[in-house]
């Protein structure tokens, strides 16, 4: 019983230590993009390119055949108590507002995502992104994700990954995407709209990062732009300094 219980005094002291940092990085400010409004949309041509480029890439042979490593020990067992296995019969009293369709992107996957502000809907693809007002036009882009970051280390680069987000608090933006070269560092770009309006001017950065960040998801809080990806390095939990970016402010994660 004393064994016992000194072990579970010991886990609830583990499960209060604090956790720090191990490193810093001051990110990269060059200032506001240009209103989004006012930046080229993609020709046809463009678009012809990315599918093109989208269907020519080399599969992964080692992936062709599926293996389940861990099926003998995952769980549940038998039956997923969770899985809904009938259509729901409850008759809902809300329809869709509004439908309209989105971008279509070349690439597999396409990792599109979206979010909703007061009066427009923001969609990310891989390596596009567009907005429309609540009726379903569309009011800036399609166009190139890089081109929302400027000319931030890394932004010559237009790789993917794009994340876009909605900060309600503070009634912004916030787009992501990473920047992943053969050579040299990684980066993620990070832009912060300068107002409620997405097709005006953002504040643009870049944050050098560890290893590359990939498959990134974000989160917003009150002290900080969250973010967690998956490396190798084991350095995969950041936090971007919102404060500072809601402002234009020099930031660090």
């Amino acid at each position: 019983l004393i064994i016992v219980l000194s072990l579970m005094i010991l886990s609830l002291e583990a499960q209060n230590v604090p956790i720090h940092p191990t490193d810093f990085v001051t990110g990269t400010y060059l200032g506001k993009s240009k209103p989004l409004r006012d930046l080229p949309t993609m020709s046809s041509e463009e678009f012809r390119k990315l599918e093109e480029k989208g269907l020519t890439r080399t599969l992964n042979k080692d992936l062709k055949n599926r293996i389940f490593p861990f099926a003998a020990t995952a769980l549940p067992k038998g039956e997923d108590p969770a899985r809904q296995a009938f259509m729901g019969k409850t008759d809902g009293n809300r329809t869709p507002l509004v439908n309209f369709d989105g971008q279509n992107s070349p690439y597999f996957p396409p990792d599109c995502n979206g979010t909703i502000g007061p009066n427009h809907f923001m969609q990310t693809i891989n390596c596009v992104y567009a907005i429309y007002d609540k009726s379903g036009a569309i009011v800036a882009g399609p166009t190139n994700m890089n081109l929302l970051f400027g000319n931030v280390p890394g932004a010559n680069r237009n790789d993917g990954d794009p994340i876009i987000l909605y900060d309600e608090d503070a009634d912004r933006w916030v787009a992501t995407e990473f920047s992943i070269p053969y050579s040299g560092p990684n980066y993620i770009l990070f832009a912060v709209s300068a107002t409620n309006d997405p097709t005006g001017v953002w504040h643009q950065y870049s944050f050098q990062v560890a290893s590359m960040p990939d498959y990134p998801k974000f989160s917003v809080w009150r002290d900080g732009y969250y973010m967690g990806d998956n490396n190798t390095g084991g350095n995969d939990i950041y936090v971007f300094q919102r404060d500072a970016m809601l402002t234009g402010a020099p930031a660090q994660a």
